[in-house]
Formats: C-alpha cells, sequence, structure tokens
C-alpha cells in the first residue's frame, strides 16, 4: 500500500485518470541502432534508434495531427517528472516521425543544464542566454533540423526560461512542427512557466520509478487540455 511506484500500464492509467496513455516496452541493448546520420556531438538519446519506440512515437503522432495539418507554429513539449527518463528518447523519434511525413521540423534541445556537447556546435554567448547550435540530419529525403541551447556560463532558470521562450518566438514562424525537449520538472520549472507557449505536452514517466504522485506533481502544473499522452516507458 506503501509503494506507489507506476509499474503497469493499469498502473498509469489509474494514477492519470483517463485513456490518454501509452506504453513503450523496454528496449534490449541490442536492438538500439546507432544513427550515422546523426553528428556524434548531440546528446546520445538523439543517435541511438528502436523500433519499438519509433511504432509508439507513430502513434502518439497520430493524436497530434494537428501538427501536420497546421501551417506552422506547432509547439510540443516533452517532458518527465524525474531524469533519465527517457522524454529525450521520445522526443528525438517522435521528431523523426513527423519531420518523414514532409512537415518542416525542429527538434528544440532545452535540456539546457546538461553540458555543452560542443564548442564548435555552441556559439559561446558574451550574455547570460543560452548559447545555441543548429544542424540539419537528413532522412532519406525528408529533413530533420536539431537546436540545441546549453548554459555555458552560470545563469538563473529565469534567465534560461525567458531564452527558451524567445527562441520558440521567432522558430515558430519557420516550421510546421516544433517539439521541445524539456528538463524534467523535478530539475527546473521550464514547462511550468512556458505552458502558455506550448499547444500540447507529452508527458512521460519511466516504470518501476516514477510515483503515482511525482506524476501528479507534474499533471498539476499543465492545463489538462494541453496534455495529449502520458506514456510510461521501459514498460
Amino acid at each position: 500500500m506503501t509503494d506507489r511506484r507506476i509499474r503497469t500500464l493499469d498502473d498509469l492509467v489509474k494514477a492519470v485518470g483517463s485513456d490518454k496513455t501509452m506504453a513503450v516496452p523496454r528496449v534490449k541493448p541490442a536492438d538500439w541502432r546507432v544513427e550515422t546520420t546523426f553528428p556524434a556531438y548531440l546528446q546520445s538519446a538523439y543517435i541511438k534508434t528502436a523500433e519499438t519506440v519509433y511504432d509508439v512515437a507513430s502513434r502518439i503522432a497520430i493524436k497530434l495531427q494537428d501538427c501536420a495539418t497546421r501551417r506552422g507554429g506547432w509547439i510540443i513539449g516533452v517532458v518527465a517528472p524525474l531524469g533519465n527518463s527517457g522524454a529525450s528518447s521520445i522526443a528525438v523519434h517522435l521528431a523523426k516521425v513527423v519531420a518523414e511525413t514532409g512537415q518542416r521540423t525542429l527538434l528544440l534541445d532545452a535540456n539546457w543544464r546538461k553540458r555543452p556537447t560542443s564548442q564548435i556546435l555552441l556559439n559561446s554567448s558574451q550574455s547570460r542566454k543560452l548559447a545555441r547550435g543548429l544542424c540539419a540530419v537528413d532522412l532519406e529525403g525528408d529533413v530533420l533540423d536539431i537546436l540545441v541551447l546549453r548554459a555555458t556560463q552560470p545563469t538563473s532558470e529565469l534567465n534560461a526560461l525567458l531564452s527558451i521562450v524567445s527562441t520558440l518566438d521567432t522558430m515558430r514562424m519557420e516550421y510546421n512542427c516544433i517539439i521541445v525537449d524539456l528538463s524534467a520538472s523535478e530539475q527546473t520549472a521550464d514547462i511550468e512557466a512556458g505552458a502558455s507557449v506550448v499547444n500540447e505536452v507529452v508527458a512521460v514517466a519511466e516504470a518501476r520509478r516514477a510515483t503515482t504522485d511525482a506524476l501528479a506533481g507534474l499533471l498539476r502544473k499543465l492545463p489538462a487540455d494541453k496534455v495529449t499522452c502520458v506514456v510510461l516507458n521501459k514498460a
């Protein structure tokens, strides 16, 4: 009775109180494939793909089909209550799925607390704004742009958030769809403060690690009508 960890999809449905749920099976190490088309300086979650995760991302994209019909500026946030839950992996697979429909798609790596992936990629910032680096990935005819934001010097959460929001305001008219890979809610208030900017949210909980309390804490920070899907990862 005291163990409130979410272990199964049924546990997740009870915790969420709706059927906006999906599960990603645990992927065996041998089933991950390293993407040679993705630059190696990106975070490791972006250069690995798995068929089972891709399949679930395709189902999420169907729920988010508005992003395929709108002309531009559709922003989807991907966030987890706890760090290292697999939100970045879900985000990159979802971005690939959308990009492969021919929509101009941007994956925004907003994990600004992570260490800079490459000094070549990230232009150093003389202000307290986040440094940025943009690369394009060829998806056999379609293109996925990836924009990385990182703090290259000490900065406050407020400055980081303003930099993320400013970037989204600038980029939203250039893309049909923007997938934002956000830091975990336990680490920063990015998603809570930026909820007015995103149009949809995909929440990610790791099986056997996330608790009902942690997930409920994340969902309380979000407008209920913007939560499109809650994913149980490593089920």
